[in-house]
């Protein structure tokens, strides 16, 4: 491990927050600093309205724990391959994404996050991890925007398979 400040990197799981940890891990196989993939989790109860509201004493069985473990192993292994070895290190905390991901920035050098680009309506409604994220964190953040995510991965099939026909 390297006496440097870390990347913190949030995944959740989607294509955008696989490509923000591999460009994270290629950062810091150049800077000689290590990644953190955080991944937040919040269990919710069903009210008879049927919208989600946090519990407020989570209870979450091994098995649920495992599989949110199994899920950001398998995210970070994705974000590996085919890179230069960097140490990982894999963090599954219980809270809001937001709150999770400015915790996590103490400390750390730059904060990673791939945009969803879900809209402005959406983004009005449930709100946005990013926009918390800008306004609060502790470090410098990064958030790779949906084309940039979407052109990395095409650069990737490119450099693994030839151009593509077009």
């Amino acid at each position: 491990m390297s006496n440097t400040k870390p990347i913190v990197v949030g995944v959740d799981g989607s294509e955008f927050s696989v490509h923000a940890l591999r460009w994270a891990i290629r950062e810091a196989h150049t800077t000689g600093t290590d990644v953190v993939a955080v991944m937040a989790w919040q269990p919710y109860a069903i009210t008879p309205s049927t919208l989600p509201m946090p519990v407020l004493e989570p209870t979450v069985s091994e098995a649920e724990t495992r599989g949110l473990r199994e899920e950001l192993d398998a995210v970070i292994a994705r974000a590996s391959t085919g890179l230069p070895e960097v140490p990982v290190r894999a963090e599954l905390i219980a809270g809001p994404a937001s709150k999770v991901l400015v915790d996590a920035s103490r400390g750390a050098r730059l904060l990673v996050l791939g945009s969803h680009g879900r809209g402005y309506l959406v983004t009005a409604l449930i709100g946005s991890v990013a926009l918390s994220c800008a306004r609060d964190a502790h470090c410098p953040l990064l958030v790779l925007p949906r084309k940039v995510t979407a052109e990395s991965g095409e650069a990737e099939r490119e450099l693994t398979t030839g151009p593509s026909a077009r």
